[in-house]
């Protein structure tokens, strides 16, 4: 057969089809991009990213793309250069609701064709986002050489997300740095945001305090305390808070939360949200030491038209407010209730008219006066402050300058500071010194016009404060709790101190800046500050507890008395008393019936028979019966008065059944309060029993404290005898020497004033003394100023 020949156009036909098709099947062919996202299954609050690759070798230069999310559910943060696009430039920002544009190109071109990654995008999954599926997409991807050519790219495929369950936010709402005093309280109250979750049983919720201000997720657990569920938001947010400071020692703490979902892992939270040590750090929580407590010296409103004391520190009891040159004209309304008043302020300018007092400031610093005067048109509008130490040489106050109007709001001084010459001294001196011849209504003083003194305060801080541990109850310090303890709060009936740091009636040591004198700390027993009825709750609460487990409660009795058998409803009135008399003020027994069960006896028709029936008003009682034993108290409430007697108290034991055998009555314990009012134990008493008709109130002589006190031209000085004895009455000096005696005869029973003038005596402290036949000694103090 013959060959067959083609034309070698029709080859160069053929060929140039063939590679024209050829070229256009490259030139059709799709790049494919993939994305790769960190995590399919992310929780709110975290960050996510999306890595856009090729898998073909490129000529890559540039690449951008859209994204789209739900915005309440995630957020575009940032676009990255990685792999193919480095080193380059990016740039993104928003083209629509949801919806990014991101781009990166490179500088210089690339060597060579390379496959890779070349762009990052950061999302945020939002910290409210809720448990849910939600997908991220894809568009208008474009990818171009670097001759400026675009490269065809298949359409990135969507990439489905599933937010997990979670809890994505937790804050602190407190500020970086809070102070509180010890003793104070404070709430941290923390936010916390837990997607999909409606069950708050599900999370647990603790706030940690720590001495260390370091990562929270390395404390210790004993330093977390679960938080209390209280609310949640319109946004969804829960609230949960906590107390910290109460009981904390003092310091520097740092404070940081800590939550987790099902027992999973703990997410920790800061100031600012989750904990990050520069963004979100710990809270810091200081807690300052108490400042010393601001005792009342001494108080004077004159609402009981007295010019002593409303109240003061046992040492300045007597202490009273005088005038010297001006004419005291009794009382007058005041600032608030009554005011002392005064007229004949005349011609005093000179320094000679003045109302002053003297008071003990032993043991105290930071002395501070307020006060407030009126004066009627004609009464005097200048006074100034000065103070003495020994009532003869006067010392002009800074800042005492007063100007007095017909008004309660001029003439006020406000927590005025006094030199400190005045500070820890057995006595010092305050006057307000009449400073001008100018009346208020700015004309002459005249004879009639007034001035009136109201709400005097002077107040200091105790020298050296120390803290003392006390127990509730124990109100004598002695380590048990028995009627003792009542005693006292008779001897420091309302007077005032610091309370305790942390309040607790709980028998357990509380720790409380000591009063003046400290034995007066221990008779708070309730703890608010205050010495008074409040103050039995406790004793009558832990009766018969003691600090110590091993302190022995049952001595052997002092005294017994067997009572024969006896038949319902029968009486047997019992006197206790001490073989010889004894100086008192208050006494407690304890008395222990044995032989008959404790309900076949009840101890009825107490009566003192150691004071006169004119302190019975002022005397606080206490009774109680537990068991077989009934104990008693009776006190004098917060006076120095003094009484001398042998018999203590009577009483009368009554049956309630029929009692077959012999009983025994046991004095267990005495204690009085004595003339110095201190406790102490009484060993010789006797137990006996008595006709209650042939009872008699025996009680002894009582010197009282002089009116006034301190005093310029005379004082009254009363006293009291029961029964027709000797008396002397004396004035010693500070050395116990007598320099005068004022009373040296016989006396009958009853009650004597003798008037004093001390003309004859320079300005200082003395003592009066008082002795009769019968072994009474009472000695006082009076301070004359001149």
């Amino acid at each position: 057969m013959k060959k067959k020949h083609y034309p070698y156009t029709i080859c160069i036909v053929v060929l140039t089809v063939y590679f024209t098709v050829l070229s256009q099947a490259v030139l059709f062919a799709q790049t494919a991009v993939s994305a790769n996202v960190s995590n399919t299954r992310p929780v709110a609050g975290e960050e996510i990213a999306v890595n856009l690759s090729v898998s073909d070798a490129l000529d890559f230069y540039y690449g951008s793309i859209e994204v789209s999310c739900q915005e309440d559910l995630l957020e575009f943060l940032s676009v990255e250069n990685t792999g193919l696009s480095q080193p380059g430039i990016n740039n993104s920002g928003p083209l629509g609701t949801g919806t990014t544009g991101a781009s990166v190109s490179r500088t210089d071109p690339l060597e060579n064709p390379s496959a890779g990654s070349y762009m990052i995008l950061n999302f945020l999954v939002k910290n409210t986002a809720p448990s849910t599926t939600t997908d991220l997409t894809f568009a208008n991807q474009e990818i171009f050489d670097s001759g400026g050519n675009e490269i065809p790219t298949d359409p990135v495929n969507a990439i489905p997300l599933e937010i997990q369950e979670s809890i994505s936010d937790l804050d602190m709402a407190i500020s970086a740095e809070n102070t509180v005093t010890e003793g104070e309280t404070f709430d941290v109250t923390g936010t916390l945001y837990a997607t999909g979750i409606t069950d708050t049983g599900r999370i647990e919720t603790r706030v940690g305090i720590s001495e260390e201000n370091t990562d929270p997720s390395t404390w210790d657990d004993s330093v977390w305390m679960e938080m209390e569920y209280t609310e949640k938001d319109a946004n969804d947010y829960l609230y949960y808070t906590r107390e910290i400071a109460y009981k904390r020692p003092i310091g520097t703490w740092y404070v940081a939360l800590r939550s987790r979902l099902d027992d999973g892992s703990w997410v920790y939270g800061g100031t600012e949200g989750i904990w990050e040590a520069e963004d979100s750090p710990n809270a810091v929580l200081y807690i300052n030491r108490k400042a010393p407590y601001r005792h009342t010296l001494a108080e004077w409103n004159f609402d009981e038209e007295t010019l002593t004391p409303s109240y003061s520190i046992p040492a300045n009891q007597e202490s009273g407010i005088e005038l010297s040159g001006a004419s005291f004209e009794g009382y007058a309304s005041g600032a608030s209730g009554r005011a002392a008043n005064s007229n004949k302020w005349e011609d005093g300018s000179d320094g000679s008219k003045y109302w002053w007092t003297a008071f003990s400031t032993s043991d105290f610093t930071d002395i501070e006066l307020s006060s407030k005067q009126y004066g009627s048109n004609t009464g005097p509008r200048d006074y100034r402050i000065e103070i003495s130490t020994d009532g003869n040489t006067w010392e002009e106050v800074d800042g005492g300058n007063i100007r007095v109007g017909n008004n309660w709001s001029s003439g006020v001084l406000d927590t005025l500071a006094l030199p400190e010459s005045i500070a820890d001294r057995e006595y010092a001196f305050i006057r307000w010194a009449m400073a001008g011849d100018t009346s208020v209504n700015n004309g002459d003083i005249g004879s009639s016009g007034t001035n009136r003194l109201d709400d005097v305060l002077i107040t200091g801080v105790n020298a050296a404060p120390q803290r003392l541990a006390v127990y509730p109850g124990d109100a004598n310090g002695d380590s048990l709790v028995n009627a003792d303890d009542v005693l006292a709060l008779g001897r420091y009936w309302l007077t005032h101190g610091p309370a305790p740091v942390y309040n607790s009636t709980e028998f357990a040591a509380r720790e409380v800046e000591a009063w003046i004198p400290p034995e007066a700390t221990h008779a708070d027993t309730r703890g608010d500050g205050q010495v008074d009825h409040r103050d039995l709750m406790p004793i009558g609460l832990h009766f018969n507890q003691s600090v110590s487990a091993t302190l022995k409660l049952n001595e052997p009795p002092l005294t017994e008395m067997v009572i024969e058998p006896q038949q319902a409803g029968a009486i047997i009135p019992l006197t206790i008393a001490c073989e010889t008399h004894s100086d008192l003020r208050g006494v407690a027994l304890s008395l222990a019936i044995t032989g008959i069960d404790a309900e076949q006896w009840e101890i009825q028709n107490i009566q003192p028979l150691f004071c006169p029936e004119t302190w019975f008003d002022n005397l606080l009682s206490f009774t109680i019966k537990r068991d077989n034993t009934f104990e008693l108290a009776y006190v004098l409430k917060g006076t120095g008065d003094i009484t001398s007697s042998r018999e203590l108290i009577a009483l009368d034991l009554k049956a309630r059944n029929d009692w077959p055998g012999p009983v025994t009555a046991s004095l267990n314990r005495a204690t009085i309060s004595n003339a110095n009012s201190n406790t102490q134990p009484i060993r010789f008493l006797n137990i006996t029993g008595t006709n209650t008709q042939e009872r008699s109130m025996k009680y002894g002589s009582e010197l009282l404290a002089n009116q006034p006190n301190p005093f310029h031209d005379y004082t009254m000085i009363p006293y009291e005898i029961s029964s027709e004895t000797h008396v002397r009455l004396e004035v010693l000096n500070m050395q116990g020497q007598v320099i005068s005696t004022l009373v040296d005869q016989f006396q009958n029973a009853g009650k004597y004033t003798h008037h004093f003038d001390p003309s004859d005596f320079p300005a200082g402290i003395y003592l009066y003394r008082m002795q009769t036949g019968s072994g009474y000694v009472k000695c006082r103090k009076m301070s004359v100023v001149k």
